[in-house]
């Protein structure tokens, strides 16, 4: 146990001293609008008026799409007033939470007859998760904020694994819950399991129904919203095609986890199982809670198949894997009676390689978190000293273009003179002349409209446009 907080401690401080270390900046997915509208808001109202419109703005545009997160208005509102760096440590210390508590769970559910090494084993378990990563390095992503608020509030009800669940304790594990749902709609399948282990375990029965009759209807208005939603129709589509690219895109981040699991249950471990009836798993609070989050975690990724999710969009596994891999370890540790660490270099190596793939991927791979940073603080630099009107600037995705510009105007208090437009089908319609801006992730241009490469930082590169 204690080689595990060694770990997540020395992780702790290298992730502190990177973020320190890197030109940080608001990201191109959705921040510079969130906190452009915050300094509307802001500059011209008192603070809760100023959270109420801002709010009020949110909700209007979410409605419009077809998106059901409270949760997220009220994060927005909060976190985008924070100076950027800080922003940035309130996500590692999310993630941190969440590493700590999971470690936790597993301390407070196993037999005394467990290696400590088995905590150590845990750990790379969380750091085989590439998608959670995407949670320190986008602050906007709700799937990471949420999964933070769910782990709590299941840690409250949790611990201490010995004592009756208290009505105060309850309470405030339910409203963690909730907040956490107000995140992702998909997070209702926790609130639905929850309920039938406050049912059938804890005999809770008025709380349970209460709780699962939300559930219901907050999954009924949620689907009946995103039916009508210009966004979600666009994007849940029950197609074939749709849901194996789902499916071949979640192995992806599955396989880091699923190496460190074949590492230890193979290669590390000797295991000596328990003999547990079907009414013992109902009355040990550490065995269904391992069920509960583990089901959550399934039902979650299901409702993820008609989403289509391909590159560029991983972090939306982060709040599935999760859950699986946490409910898979609170389930196994509990129904060993005892688990023995076998030291076998195969086994370490696999864990460690496992855990290092996915941290590499997430901070060394050609879009990564750092590779994007460098490349957003180049183009601040460009940026200021070609703020010229007849500078003309081409990205091909519309989104980035909007972005570069309010990060330019957060940055500098005034708007870019020249223009930056987006360039939708690069690779046909180059332009005569300007810049054109490309990240790793989007399209080439051809060569041959090209004169000269500017300059390559990070996953970005710089072109000037002329007339062959």
């Amino acid at each position: 146990m204690r080689i595990a907080f060694i770990l997540i401690f020395i992780f702790a401080l290298v992730a502190s001293i990177f973020l320190l270390y890197l030109p940080l900046e608001w990201g191109l997915m959705d921040d510079s609008e969130y906190v452009n509208s915050i300094h509307f808001f802001f500059d011209r109202y008192s603070w809760f008026e100023a959270m109420r419109l801002r709010v009020l703005e949110h909700s209007t545009v979410d409605f419009k799409a077809g998106i059901m997160r409270p949760s997220f208005w009220l994060y927005t509102a909060t976190i985008y007033q924070l100076p950027v760096t800080l922003a940035y440590f309130v996500r590692l210390f999310f993630y941190l939470v969440i590493l700590i508590l999971g470690v936790s769970f597993l301390r407070s559910s196993s037999t005394k007859q467990v290696s400590g090494l088995f905590y150590l084993f845990a750990v790379f378990c969380f750091f085989s998760i590439r998608s959670l990563y995407d949670g320190i390095a986008l602050i906007s992503l709700q799937e990471f904020s949420g999964l933070f608020f769910i782990i709590i509030g299941y840690a409250i009800y949790f611990f201490p694994e010995n004592e009756k669940v208290s009505t105060t304790r309850l309470f405030i594990s339910i409203l963690l819950l909730l907040i956490g749902v107000g995140f992702k709609p998909p997070y209702v399948w926790v609130l639905f399991f929850f309920s039938i282990g406050l049912w059938f375990s804890d005999k809770r029965k008025i709380e349970a129904l209460a709780l699962f009759l939300f559930a219901c209807f907050f999954l009924w208005f949620s689907a009946e919203l995103a039916k009508k939603g210009f966004y979600s129709q666009e994007i849940y589509r029950f197609e074939v095609s749709r849901v194996l690219k789902t499916i071949l895109y979640s192995f992806q981040h599955f396989f880091p986890v699923l190496l460190v699991f074949i590492s230890g249950f193979m290669f590390s471990f000797q295991v000596k199982l328990k003999k547990i009836s079907f009414e013992s798993l109902l009355t040990n609070r550490s065995r269904y809670i391992g069920l509960q989050i583990f089901f959550s975690g399934i039902m979650y990724l299901f409702t993820l198949l008609p989403r289509g999710i391909g590159v560029g969009y991983g972090y939306y596994f982060c709040p599935p894997i999760a859950l699986i891999v946490l409910g898979i370890l609170l389930i196994y540790s509990n129904l060993t009676a005892q688990i023995v660490f076998k030291k076998t270099r195969l086994g370490l190596s696999g864990m460690l390689f496992s855990a290092f793939v996915a941290l590499f991927l997430c901070v060394y791979s050609n879009n990564s978190f750092v590779n994007r940073t460098i490349a957003i603080d180049a183009f601040k630099r460009w940026a200021i000293s070609n703020n010229i009107e007849s500078t003309v600037l081409y990205t091909n995705s519309y989104e980035v273009a909007i972005r570069l510009k309010e990060i330019f105007r957060i940055r500098t208090g005034e708007e870019f003179k020249g223009k930056i437009l987006s360039l939708i089908e690069a690779t046909k319609n180059i332009p005569s002349s300007g810049y054109y801006l490309v990240f790793s992730d989007q399209v080439e241009p051809k060569k041959n409209s090209m004169v000269n490469l500017l300059w390559q930082r990070g996953s970005a590169s710089l072109y000037r446009i002329e007339k062959n």
